[in-house]
């Protein structure tokens, strides 16, 4: 087993993961494959169409708080054309517009306006384009 001993003291702003989010072409059958690597009993929603965010999606529970998001549609072809199946991951904060200020401050260019999410019950998300991939930011119930 790995031994973790290191500790940092950093600007932690609250953030908790929620979720990865992996483009795919065809929400079903990417669903079906990625079963053989899941528990036989899961909880996932049904695969809905999202107009304001011009994506197919589907929300898969890994345990209690960690899911995937299966995503396809047009927002996803360019990364599915370059085998980029690891789309975005995701974290939960208090409250979007502050959260989003701060990444603003640091230089994190946002991809969205902060939008209601169907897959979400209508709670605020927003992308930003980070040094280490593509963030979206999901405020909390």
């Amino acid at each position: 087993m790995i031994n973790l001993t290191k500790k940092i003291n950093n600007n932690y702003l609250g953030a908790q993961f929620h979720h990865n989010g992996i483009a795919c072409e065809n929400i079903e059958k990417t669903f079906s494959l990625l079963k053989i690597f899941l528990p036989k009993k899961i909880e996932y929603s049904d695969t809905i169409f999202d107009s304001k965010l011009n994506a197919e999606l589907k929300l898969i529970k890994l345990n209690n708080k960690c899911f995937l998001e299966l995503v396809a549609g047009k927002v996803v072809e360019s990364f599915i054309k370059k085998k980029m199946f690891i789309y975005h991951n995701c974290f939960e904060v208090k409250k979007l517009s502050n959260f989003s200020e701060n990444l603003v401050k640091l230089n994190f260019i946002p991809i969205t306006k902060p939008t209601p999410a169907d897959l979400f019950e209508g709670r605020l998300v927003q992308f930003f384009h980070t040094p280490f991939g593509i963030m979206e930011i999901l405020e909390k119930d």
